[in-house]
């Protein structure tokens, strides 16, 4: 049984980025995570806080950075978060510390704001999480819980929201397919008769690209980022790394990919799955 030898309470200001009252909401009990924490604070060069904040009921947490570069995990106002939920947030602040960019999507034709949100949400993020998905499961926490949670009920259904591009099925079916990279049995049974063969394949093309790739760098993320792009949306243009902007937030420098989007090529960049 895991020894319960750490109780960090990160109390924070009513000065603090948020406005928040002085309550203690942030709760580490896992050694390495209390590890973690102190490494993200270092980074920084400020204390890491919590705030409460309306979220939706998909989001267990998320990460920011305050304009003066103090390192921010929101967390639900109306739901506890997870020791998990917070690890994995800390990681993507570590890494954004550490150079790991955010993306904008940079094209002459007009990309739909919600299909740019979901490339972020549904590919770079996943591509990102494979590089601290083994350390969590190193500490003994389960960084798929959530998902492995909601699929597992019978009444789960898989769909894209209405009004999205048809294109998104194919987007989260690889967001699905590397969260549960090491379920796939539980992957194959809430897909089944729920998503289009093609769609299936295309998806375990992209993870295959990722697999092979294993980025490790924030240069190596993005690379494969694009690569996978090219695989997935071939109908939506074709995907390359355009420029690299970067503003200071406190001591840490925040950096953002524009990917460029130019003409569909009409080839779909996958290989052999």
């Amino acid at each position: 049984m895991r020894l319960l030898c750490f109780l960090v309470l990160m109390i924070f200001s009513a000065s603090a980025p948020g406005g928040a009252q002085d309550i203690p909401i942030f709760k580490l009990t896992n050694p390495a995570a209390v590890k973690l924490l102190d490494e993200v604070s270092q980074s920084y060069k400020r204390r890491t806080i919590a705030i409460d904040t309306p979220l939706p009921s998909n989001i267990h947490a998320a990460a920011s950075i305050a304009e003066d570069g103090t390192p921010i995990i929101k967390v639900p106002i109306d739901r506890d978060p997870t020791e998990a939920d917070l690890v994995h947030e800390l990681f993507h602040l570590k890494l954004i510390a550490e150079g790991y960019a955010f993306i904008k999507i940079d094209s002459d034709a007009q990309i739909p704001k919600v299909m740019e949100t979901r490339l972020f949400e549904w590919v770079k993020d996943p591509i990102e999480h494979t590089i601290f998905y083994p350390r969590m499961r190193a500490m003994g926490l389960n960084p798929s819980e959530h998902v492995e949670a909601t699929i597992s009920n019978a009444a789960a259904r898989f769909a894209i929201e209405p009004g999205e591009p048809s294109e998104m099925s194919v987007l989260s079916l690889f967001s699905l397919r590397v969260a549960l990279q090491e379920n796939p049995e539980l992957f194959e049974q809430f897909v089944k008769g729920k998503a289009a063969g093609n769609d299936l394949a295309v998806s375990g093309q992209a993870l295959e690209i990722l697999v092979r790739d294993r980025p490790q760098t924030p240069d190596e993320e993005i690379s494969t980022l694009v690569k996978v792009l090219n695989c997935l949306l071939p109908s939506i243009g074709t995907f390359s790394f355009g420029h690299l902007e970067a503003v200071k937030k406190g001591t840490v420098t925040v950096r953002t990919a524009v990917i460029r989007v130019d003409a569909p090529s009409g080839v779909r960049a996958c290989p052999a799955y």
